[in-house]
């Protein structure tokens, strides 16, 4: 039966490719301190590609962390942070506060290498799973990106699924779709995520 929930994220990730779509955070359950783990969840994703609206793709990798700073009960605020090298070198901090067991808010900062403009995310963030250890883990959220370069608000949107496998280490992936004044854009990422 693992095998087939692992088959089935895999293949959920894979389909990813062709949608509109960018990159997710930690599940709540991720986050919650376990079994002797911290509160801290890393992603290290060997495949990340971004796909334009006019056709145009570029590949590369995507480093995540995020650290659960206060849990109370459902109450659960983490600072996370991420470092992109698609098309590009994109740098990222972000605070997530869930609200209640399921939901929340997260603002990020974004900002390109080179690049002078400051890019903001706000979302409201949809956890569709239980937080519990051991089962498969989806993740959404619907909200805004900010762009420096034009100031406008734009529409974005997530889905990340995580299977734990065992010890700590989950296989992940993830969508994210934007839209900047009409130009679409597409991340997908595949990869390998590990609780400490």
């Amino acid at each position: 039966m693992n095998y087939l929930k692992t088959g089935l994220i895999l293949g959920i990730a894979a389909s990813a490719m062709t949608a509109n779509a960018q990159f997710g955070t930690a599940n709540k359950a991720d986050l919650l301190p376990v079994d002797g783990k911290s509160g801290i969840y890393g992603t290290g994703t060997w495949l990340t590609e971004r796909v334009s609206g006019g056709g145009g793709s570029a590949t590369g990798l995507l480093f995540n962390a995020e650290k659960a700073l206060s849990i109370n009960g459902d109450d659960v605020l983490a600072l996370g942070a991420f470092i992109a090298d698609v098309d590009g070198t994109t740098y990222s901090i972000y605070a997530k506060k869930y609200l209640a067991a399921t939901y929340g808010l997260q603002l990020g900062l974004l900002k390109a290498a080179g690049n002078d403009d400051l890019n903001y995310t706000l979302f409201g963030i949809y956890d569709f799973t239980e937080a519990k250890e051991g089962s498969t883990r989806i993740q959404g959220g619907l909200g805004t990106y900010y762009t420096g370069f034009n100031s406008e608000f734009n529409l974005s949107a997530f889905v990340k699924a995580s299977h734990p496998l065992q010890n700590g280490l989950s296989i992940d992936g993830t969508i994210w779709y934007t839209d900047f004044d009409g130009f679409r854009s597409t991340t997908f990422a595949l990869g390998v995520g590990y609780k400490f």
